[in-house]
């Protein structure tokens, strides 16, 4: 527990700096860095793609569940590198506690995330993270419940939707359900942490933890989002949807769904912001380990 207690306050004293010194931050306090940096290399693809479908015309970009920033920012900055700016990003996500962390999993990350909602240092670090990242010209937060925020939207409005809100498959069932009507024809339906299609999964495993966030599937050993997984498999009807890395993306074409065909994705890199995150992480475990004596200077 000591050294554990060790790391949390070095990474406060990061986070703290970073505030001050106005720089971007998403280390482990407050659980700011989530998932993982590879899919936001499709997600810059995505905006690429579409932008080139949109022409002049402005790209209109929803998100469902932003925390600190992290996939906002790379919308925003990709609107920026790939469709000179001429776009939106709208972000929805209530910025309070919207879960009950003894219900969806064991880890004591759950009760760091809804300490951090419920006394408002995320939504304080999402704003900070996005005017740093100089993205606040073009990403709007709207606070509240999605399922409460999105039937107030018009159809047909947007050219890229992501889905990453609460990972339960209640909750993900209601965002896609809600979501589907607001994407534009030929718009993308995407989101995160879909590391297991529905068909590859134990299916009775699944059906009886589909509401827990993050579980291992005893058929394939492989630890996924067992939510996301059939609501994503039920919805589009089909036990495989376009996947890389664990970010899903379908097109929609008329009142049916096709999978994508992204651009090659190697002149993408991973966005800066979570580039400097990570250089951050990596002095943080080096100063620790100076500090504890585990490494000298030398």
């Amino acid at each position: 527990m000591k050294e554990k207690n060790i790391y949390e306050i070095t990474d406060k004293l990061v986070h703290d700096a970073c505030v001050k010194l106005q720089t971007p931050y998403f280390g482990t306090h407050l659980y700011a860095r989530q998932g993982d940096s590879r899919r936001h290399i499709y997600m810059q693809a995505v905006v690429d793609l579409q932008g080139k479908l949109a022409g002049d015309r402005p790209l209109k970009i929803l998100e469902i569940g932003s925390w600190a920033g992290g996939s906002a920012i790379t919308w925003g900055a990709s609107l920026k590198a790939y469709h000179k700016a001429r776009g939106t990003v709208v972000c929805i996500d209530p910025w309070r506690p919207y879960f009950d962390p003894g219900k969806i999993g064991e880890s004591p990350i759950y009760e760091v995330m809804a300490h951090a909602a419920q006394s408002g240092e995320i939504y304080e670090l999402f704003l900070h993270n996005i005017k740093t990242t100089q993205v606040d010209d073009i990403v709007m937060p709207f606070r509240g419940e999605s399922d409460k925020v999105l039937p107030l939207l018009a159809d047909n409005t947007f050219d890229i939707v992501f889905v990453d809100g609460a990972h339960t498959y209640d909750a993900v069932s209601k965002d896609l359900k809600n979501c589907a009507r607001l994407v534009s024809e030929g718009g993308i339906l995407c989101g995160d942490d879909l590391e297991l299609q529905l068909g590859m999964a134990d299916q009775a495993h699944n059906r009886e933890n589909c509401n827990k966030d993050f579980i291992e599937d005893p058929k394939t050993k492989a630890w996924y989002h067992p939510g996301v997984a059939r609501a994503v498999g039920e919805f589009f009807g089909q036990t495989s949807v376009s996947v890389w890395e664990g970010f899903w993306a379908m097109r929609r074409v008329g009142d049916s769904w096709k999978p994508v065909e992204l651009p090659p994705v190697e002149k993408y890199p991973v966005p800066m912001h979570l580039m400097d995150a990570l250089c951050k992480v990596t002095q943080l475990m080096i100063d620790t380990m100076k500090f504890r004596g585990l490494v000298s200077d030398k």
